[in-house]
């Protein structure tokens, strides 16, 4: 083992659950987001802390730090997209980023309920990466085929605020002469 220094508050994974009362059990169902931000070095310094041969080092086998099994992940195509903005935001700095998600085999329907239902826990992960190599590479350390989809082109239509208040007349519905 070899001991590794980490901050001791700077996460670089920030895993946002569904609600407040989700707990272990539901883990499969957390949208887990990767962040690669500054790492911040709290008031105190930095700790050395020994980690296991799984998490020193990157090729080790990564069943114990993922809690998934390789099998899961070397089955299955990836997607690898920019997600779009929403549409009540005038900001497009979401979409800068490439997410990874994992589409799920098979889903049904309770019939009581009415909710959607899937038995993978992976379906229900989306990881964020600031680029596509990022996203890419992630995808190939985890062994599974990936599928890049490409962004549309955006095209601003170049107008003046004076065309807000240009009067183009009614749209005049013309019939074919029989």
């Amino acid at each position: 083992r070899r001991a590794t220094m980490l901050p001791c508050a700077a996460p670089l994974l920030r895993l946002s659950m569904p609600s407040a009362h989700t707990g272990p059990a539901m883990l499969g169902a957390a949208r887990l987001s990767v962040k690669a931000t500054e790492l911040v070095v709290p008031p105190g310094g930095v700790q050395a802390y020994e980690l296991p041969d799984a998490l020193a080092d990157p090729s080790a086998d990564a069943d114990a730090f993922y809690g998934v099994e390789r099998e899961v992940y070397s089955k299955r195509t990836a997607k690898v997209f920019q997600p779009a903005k929403a549409t009540t935001s005038s900001g497009k700095l979401v979409s800068t980023k490439w997410r990874v998600t994992f589409p799920a085999p098979e889903r049904w329907t309770n019939a009581l309920m009415g909710w959607t239902s899937t038995r993978d826990p992976v379906s229900n992960i989306a990881l964020d990466f600031n680029s596509l190599e990022q996203a890419t590479a992630y995808a190939e350390a985890m062994g599974c085929k990936y599928e890049v989809v490409k962004p549309k082109a955006y095209r601003v239509k170049p107008k003046s605020y004076s065309d807000n208040f240009v009067y183009r007349g009614p749209k005049l519905n013309k019939k074919p002469a029989p």
